[in-house]
């Protein structure tokens, strides 16, 4: 089955379930994924799952040995894209380098710089794409992009059982599960890159404090009780020892407390664009005592006035 909506040239949303394709099928349908096939084994088969909807992308997809090379897409890649092995092994080429990744191993690039993708086996693998600007643990990018990482084999398989219940799950346009799945999505990618990142680097004081703070953050920012006193009771530091492990970051904790809680009142108030606002309704979903506090936040935040 596949669904598909655009909009002036901008995918809107596109679902594909239990597609089954063989030769020249399979080979125009990763054309139209912005591949073309360098070589294969025969017959070429491919079976796929596959959602996508502005920049995000969630694909479950198995196919005979194949070299994929990139080519103009469609429509955009994801800013960020993690490939997730499920079966055997693939081979990912970037800009950057050649990484070759096996079950268990996660590895995340950035969709601009794909160049190729290579098996030599049947294989398969999960493929989530996202914006970076929705994964605050990338804010130390350069230490969670173009690495093959080795996350906790059960935030890993969390990860997976979630999105295998997504692509299961029949969706329409507009769906209003749609927003919140998606969240709960790049949550869990999140937690599976600071798990790899920790078993990486055990004692990399600062970065992983920060990472894991991060984490926390996202999880509870929605709770307006919640404040930068909890943080530092749930992290077992003190408050001058996280303000010490953030001066690196260029930001402090009580600034992405509230940074964070304009990004979820931004998502809620997109989330509801067209339909009436209950704006003291999103203030304290998205952490703010009242619509006021929500106001005086977004007027004082730079990020805020940089995109009015």
């Amino acid at each position: 089955m596949t669904r598909a909506a655009r909009s002036r040239g901008v995918l809107k949303m596109s679902m594909q379930s239990d597609v089954a394709l063989t030769e020249i099928e399979a080979e125009a349908w990763f054309t139209d994924d912005g591949w073309s096939v360098e070589s294969h084994k025969a017959p070429l088969q491919v079976f796929t799952d596959r959602f996508a909807t502005g920049d995000f992308l969630l694909s479950r997809i198995w196919h005979t040995p194949v070299q994929l090379i990139s080519r103009e897409p469609a429509f955009p890649r994801p800013q960020i894209m993690m490939f997730i092995p499920l079966v055997e092994r693939i081979r990912v080429e970037t800009t950057t380098g050649g990484f070759e990744i096996e079950t268990g191993d996660v590895l995340a690039v950035r969709g601009r710089d794909l160049r190729s993708i290579t098996t030599t086996v049947a294989s398969a693998h999960f493929c989530i794409g996202t914006g970076q600007h929705r994964l605050r643990v990338l804010a130390d990018e350069d230490r969670a992009v173009d690495r093959v990482l080795r996350p906790n084999p059960a935030a890993r398989q969390t990860l997976v059982v979630t999105a295998t219940s997504w692509l299961n799950t029949p969706l329409g346009e507009g769906d209003l599960a749609i927003p919140a799945m998606r969240r709960g999505l790049e949550q869990l990618l999140e937690a599976v890159w600071i798990t790899a990142l920790e078993a990486e680097h055990p004692r990399d004081g600062d970065r992983d404090l920060v990472a894991l703070a991060t984490h926390i953050v996202r999880d509870r920012a929605s709770d307006p009780e919640f404040s930068v006193a909890e943080l530092t009771t749930r992290l077992n530091v003190s408050t001058s020892q996280l303000h010490r492990s953030f001066s690196s970051s260029g930001t402090t904790p009580g600034h992405l407390v509230r940074e964070t809680r304009l990004s979820l009142a931004t998502d809620r108030l997109d989330d509801t664009a067209g339909g009436a606002l209950d704006l003291e309704l999103i203030a304290r979903s998205a952490g703010f005592r009242s619509a006021r506090s929500m106001r005086r936040a977004f007027a004082s935040s730079p990020s805020s006035q940089a995109t009015t």
